[in-house]
């Protein structure tokens, strides 16, 4: 084996040790399918995950539901999962050994295979239905590299019960291999996954929620970015006003190619919100072994993002014990609880004198974080956009 590859392996295995994104598959409902008698009790919370996915199904262990591997159709589901009233703000509460205790961990029950598009369009419009008209909303979450099913599923329960959302969470997971030697396969995967996620897209659309917001996790992004600008070429944006946030945490992609991403979409499409650090770990492995070019998510290069019209959130003075600085957006405390309070309160906006709009800054002066309080820099955005710019995927 030449020098090269086994350097680029040795990144990878850092990566997968520093990411911490993921570990091996675990059993999703239990063992052998028992139930839990979680609702019983007191104070625990429920949420209905609805999921989308392009895995294969697990065939072998139900209680797994989907695997790492590829599949040739979108499948769709509901998990409900229950977070213990111990739960502390920022963490994950897996439990050490099956079956877990539902008053210490969270817990995963009620899985369910959904009957096609018109199950998956159904069961949000059910959902919709169940909530008042003011939370009628939809929230896209899409997963990173080295990601099994049931880490996605956890890390987005986690960030829904800590953010208080209380519209419908929907889960789009692709064929992640969750091992930290599938760099490459992920990348494909995730290549092969943009026509479901847009058709994911054009589903939500197809149902009466007021507005989507989208958050992606590193890898998750390059999936993201790549679908929208594949509506964008295509020309099925549309031009009402349900997109509203798409939030691009810790973004794994080529600085370079993001710039030729923003630049095929239409000017007044670009409603990202970068959260990036200069101090994210893995992502300084995965520039190293990628050309030495800088990836989005740890850029000093803010002004060239803010040329592009992206919002921008510097998080690099945000520190979170024990953290490798690459999920920021679940890990941290005040964070966590600062992007909850934005996707509920909606976008706010500043008047300008030519009775135009701008996006106020996510991030105002001081965060109070698990290790103090810290200033932390970010940049109102320089691109002035329409109120009735605002756009969705139909």
């Amino acid at each position: 084996m030449s020098l090269v590859p086994v350097k680029i392996l040795a990144g990878l295995i850092v990566i997968g040790i520093l990411g911490g994104c993921a570990g091996t598959p675990q059993d999703v409902i239990g063992v052998d399918g028992q139930a839990f008698s979680a609702t019983d009790v007191p104070d625990i919370t429920k949420h209905r995950i609805v999921v989308a996915s392009t895995r294969a199904l697990s065939s072998d262990n139900p209680a797994r539901m989907f695997t790492g591997a590829r599949s040739t159709d979108l499948h769709f589901a509901t998990v409900d999962m229950f977070v213990p009233p111990s739960h502390e703000t920022g963490q994950i509460e897996r439990a050490d050994r099956l079956p877990p205790d539902p008053r210490t961990d969270m817990v995963a029950l009620n899985p369910r295979m959904l009957e096609g598009k018109s199950g998956f369009v159904g069961q949000i419009e059910r959902e919709l239905r169940e909530r008042p008209p003011a939370d009628r909303n939809v929230l896209v979450f899409v997963h990173g590299y080295n990601t099994s099913f049931d880490a996605a599923l956890f890390r987005f329960t986690q960030f829904v019960h800590d953010t208080g959302y209380q519209g419908v969470p929907i889960l789009f997971t692709w064929p992640s291999g969750g091992r930290v030697t599938d760099y490459v396969y992920d990348i494909n995967s995730v290549l092969g996954s943009r026509d479901s996620l847009l058709e994911t897209f054009r589903l939500i659309a197809r149902t009466p929620a007021r507005r989507g917001d989208i958050v992606a996790h590193s890898m998750g992004n390059f999936l993201t970015v790549e679908t929208l600008r594949q509506a964008a070429i295509s020309g099925v944006f549309g031009n009402g006003e349900r997109l509203r946030y798409v939030i691009m945490a810790s973004p794994d992609i080529d600085i370079d190619v993001f710039e030729t991403q923003v630049r095929s979409m239409p000017q007044g499409l670009h409603k990202f919100y970068v959260l990036l650090s200069e101090d994210d770990r893995p992502l300084a492995i995965s520039r190293r072994i990628a050309g030495r070019v800088d990836r989005v998510g740890n850029s000093p290069e803010i002004d060239r993002l803010e040329g592009l019209g992206i919002n921008v959130v510097d998080l690099s003075q945000v520190e979170v014990e024990g953290s490798l600085h690459h999920s920021k957006f679940a890990d941290a405390p005040a964070i966590v609880q600062m992007i909850g309070k934005r996707l509920q309160d909606g976008e706010d906006q500043l008047s300008t004198a030519g009775g135009q709009s701008v996006t106020v800054r996510l991030v105002q002066g001081v965060v109070s974080t698990a290790t103090g309080v810290v200033n932390t820099a970010t940049a109102i955005p320089r691109s002035i956009l329409p109120t009735d710019q605002r756009v969705f995927v139909d």
